[in-house]
């Protein structure tokens, strides 16, 4: 367990090179630790993540910089409720804005899954990376879990997160408070998150909810935005995530090419560089 309160800055603009994590499949910038140095993760170890905070104080932002560091290397598709906050990325992701949208998506995804097993298993080989054709990485995000009550949207992203592992698609999720109450986390489905980003909580309760019963932390984070709490398998750190305003996100993709128009393309999509 590493936990540290040294002296770390409160803010990091977004600066992001991939370059000396060449060798990971899906490397994200998680934050700054007390050291200044930069954690990464490679999204595929996990191969889900789940981030949680109260509003205001990370998670959105967070979820625009893991997308940007993506978008290079995997097809992103995100659900989106709120439809406001990530609808620039129309043309670069695949966007679902309401439960209908939501529904066709992740049955969308679940066909691709279920195709990418038939061709691994064809291939001969457990799992993408040992895979020698065309087969992008895709990374669902999804914000506000919470507002996903409808049973066969659940059903279709349980399935998801419990396996589609092997074929390279992860699922990102974020929310307020994670309770096991919420019917997507039902049947030990957050258990299947094992990493978690976890920004300021409202109490012990809540930051056990996200981190698990030894973890209280994020309780106590000091109130300064991009702060967290970051858990992957017994590795525990506090970061400070880098800052990507809206609309310099929405600069960073001027001028870019497209890559996806509708959702009947998104699976299919061959303009990705190789892994």
């Amino acid at each position: 367990m590493n936990i540290s309160t040294g002296s770390m800055e409160n803010f990091y603009p977004y600066l992001w090179n991939p370059e000396p994590y060449s060798k990971m499949d899906l490397p994200v910038p998680i934050g700054f630790d007390s050291g200044g140095k930069l954690v990464v993760y490679d999204l595929t170890q996990s191969p889900h993540l789940l981030i949680a905070g109260v509003p205001g104080f990370g998670k959105s932002n967070f979820l625009h910089v893991l997308i940007h560091s993506l978008l290079p290397k995997a097809l992103v598709a995100v659900i989106d409720p709120k439809r406001l906050e990530f609808a620039y990325l129309k043309n670069h992701c695949a966007l679902a804005r309401n439960e209908v949208e939501g529904l066709a998506m992740v049955k969308s995804l679940n066909k691709e899954m279920e195709r990418r097993i038939d061709v691994l298993e064809a291939a001969g080989v457990e799992k993408i990376q040992q895979y020698k054709g065309e087969m992008p990485f895709i990374v669902l995000v999804i914000d506000e879990v919470a507002e996903i009550e409808d049973e066969e949207t659940i059903h279709y992203i349980d399935r998801i997160v419990r396996l589609a592992r092997a074929v390279g698609i992860s699922v990102v999720a974020a929310t307020q408070r994670p309770s096991k109450k919420l019917k997507i986390f039902k049947d030990d489905t957050r258990d299947m998150f094992l990493a978690r980003l976890c920004y300021q909580m409202a109490d012990e309760i809540s930051s056990r909810m996200v981190l698990g019963e030894q973890c209280p932390q994020a309780a106590y984070l000091p109130e300064v935005k991009g702060r967290g709490i970051f858990k992957a398998g017994l590795t525990i750190q506090e970061v400070q995530s880098m800052c990507l305003y809206l609309k310099d996100a929405k600069k960073m993709l001027k001028g870019t090419e497209s890559v996806v128009s509708d959702f009947a393309e998104f699976c299919t999509v061959k303009r990705l560089p190789p892994r």
